[in-house]
Formats: C-alpha cells, structure tokens, sequence
C-alpha cells in the first residue's frame, strides 16, 4: 500500500529540450515533432556530409500514393523503397546511402519536418511567405508565418555562410504532393509548394529523428 501511493506521489523528472542547433545524434537539433502524443527530437544532419544540390526527385516521373506522412520522412523512405524501382528516387537514394558519426538511419524529410528545420533554423532575413507555415506536427503548432516571423536564426553556424547554414534553395521533402510532384521547401522565404519530380532539380539535406 505504501508503495502504491508513493508511486501516485512521484512525477517523472521534467527534461529540458536541447538547445536549438546544438549537436545531437550524428547532427544538430532541430526541435520536436509531436505526433499523437508521441513526442521525437528532429536532428538535421551535418551540411558537409548530409546536404546535396541538384538532384531528381524520381527520375521515373511519378509519386506513389504510399509516399503520403507529411511528418514522417523515415516513413516515406519504406514507402519509396517498397516501389517497383526505389533506385530512381535520386533524393532518397543520397539520404538512405549516408553514414554519419556510425547512424545509417537518417531521412529525405517529410513537409512538416522541413517546415520546422526552417522556422528554427532560418539562414536569412528574407521576409517570409506569409501563406506557408501551418504544422500541426510540431511542438509547439506552427501557425502561417508572418513577414517578419520566424526571424533569421541567432546561431551563427546557421547562418548564410556559417558552416552549417542552408542555403536560400528549394530544398525537396518526401512528401507527395501530386501523381507527378512532391511538395518543396524554400529556404528564402519559407514557401512551401509542389514540384515536378522528373523536371526540378532541388537540394536535399537530411533529418533523421529519435524519441524524445
């Protein structure tokens, strides 16, 4: 009995996020991705090593309905990789080959992850597109951006020219957008749309992602 209520007593210890951009699990961290209660730390992976430019989506012109998540690049990898001809997936093909600091899992990510690589990460003081931003799979929720919000990240490393920053591209996710497109992220701006996966040659950074 005595047990039983000291248990009803205890509250797990309160656990602080890492600071944003500090190194964590082969990268840097990023923030978190809230999913039913289900809580990850997102991890964008070194630029040197994690961060290619100018590749194909999928040569072969088409998106599987399967390759669907919008937070969940890890998911779309299977998917992609469960197709007839994973090999023409150039994007997934650069993250699923990495190796970094001994992690192999590492991601092409999902919209919702890259929209948060970019509110927290930001390299630029671009103003942003104000109809992009909506996250319901980030903790906090990610509601559209304003012109001035998120500002250009404070971390240096992160920033144009810093070592790590990203660039002002568009950066592919794994995330279908249409029968023939995926959607895309701007670095520039934040706009998120859909790009033709035969025709648009996109850089690609990748996350991968670990329980919180």
């Amino acid at each position: 009995m005595r047990l039983v209520q000291a248990l009803r007593r205890w509250k797990a210890p309160v656990v602080s996020d890492p600071v944003i951009g500090s190194a964590l699990g082969g990268g840097f961290y990023v923030g978190r991705i809230l999913v039913e209660g289900v809580s990850w730390f997102l991890i964008v992976a070194p630029k040197a090593s994690g961060e290619a430019n100018g590749q194909y989506w999928n040569t072969n012109g088409s998106v599987a309905t399967t390759i669907n998540s919008a937070w969940d690049g890890a998911a779309n990898m299977a998917a992609i990789y469960a197709t007839a001809n994973p090999i023409s997936f150039r994007a997934a093909v650069f993250c699923k080959g990495l190796s970094i600091a001994g992690y192999t899992d590492w991601a092409l990510p999902a919209k919702d992850q890259l929209e948060l690589v970019y509110r927290n990460l930001k390299p630029s003081t671009q103003g942003n597109s104000t109809n992009s931003g909506a996250n319901l799979n980030s903790y906090p929720a990610g509601s559209n951006y304003t012109s001035s919000g998120p500002a250009q990240t404070d971390i240096d490393a992160f920033r144009l020219g810093g070592a790590e920053a990203l660039s002002t591209n568009n950066y592919w996710t794994s995330t279908r957008f249409s029968s023939s497109a995926a959607w895309r992220q701007s670095f520039a701006d934040g706009a998120q749309s859909g790009a033709s996966v035969d025709g648009s040659t996109l850089s690609v950074r990748a996350v991968r992602m670990i329980p919180a």
